[in-house]
């Protein structure tokens, strides 16, 4: 016989009570993925900014924190591979919950208890979604890893654009750089020649143009 805190593991189904709750409240569907998506950007460029030795986030101010999310197209798609695979994971175990509920209800051979001890089904609902917390947390940890140490991997190999910055307290006046990125009151650059993070304020920068293509020689 199945037992009630089994029988409610096989009958709820998290995806689609949490699809019901946000047609019910739209609105806390716009929150809670803008919310997520900004966590993710602002995780997102602390890892990236944390590889060039920069405190972003002692440089950000209250506005660049709200658009961390949206500025940076990967950190959508990190937001929906994550989401994803978290209902995916949700599947996997509602299934595995009813192949464990059907094969109790089967006479206990060695071979059947085997399959049960490997079918993984939790005992209730609080361990599905805190399971399911930690598969989302994972998954974007994961990726916000890879995408930012391949980003940096790119820039410090020289293989990004760079850029002409111009600068009115410099005495070379002009510079060529790889822009890392700019937030409301600076301008974050990577010197590819010295290896080192400059970090300029806006006002102390005249212009960023990028470099003009190298030409190549025809061949004689």
């Amino acid at each position: 016989m199945v037992s009630q805190k089994q029988a409610k593991v096989e009958d709820s189904n998290f995806t689609r009570e949490t699809i019901q709750l946000f047609n019910r409240h739209p609105g806390l569907l716009l929150t809670s993925a803008y919310a997520v998506v900004t966590f993710i950007g602002i995780s997102y460029y602390y890892q990236y900014y944390r590889l060039f030795n920069i405190p972003i986030l002692k440089l950000t101010d209250f506005s660049d924190i709200l658009v961390a999310g949206v500025r940076e197209p990967m950190v959508i798609l990190m937001f929906l591979a994550a989401l994803v695979t978290t209902l995916a994971y949700d599947k996997m175990i509602r299934v595995g919950a009813r192949v464990q509920s059907e094969l109790k209800q089967q006479e206990q051979t060695f071979s059947i208890r085997l399959r049960s001890l490997i079918v993984f089904a939790p005992k209730s609902n609080n361990v599905i979604y805190g399971l399911l917390v930690a598969c989302l947390i994972f998954v974007l940890y994961f990726w916000i890893q890879i995408l930012t140490s391949h980003r940096a991997e790119q820039i410090l190999n020289g293989q990004a654009n760079r850029v002409i910055i111009e600068k009115t307290d410099s005495k070379e006046n002009k510079a060529e750089m790889i822009l890392l990125g700019t937030t409301t009151n600076y301008v974050i650059s990577f010197n590819p020649t010295t290896g080192e993070s400059v970090i300029d304020t806006i006002e102390s920068i005249v212009s960023i143009k990028p470099t003009k293509p190298k030409q190549v020689a025809n061949a004689k």
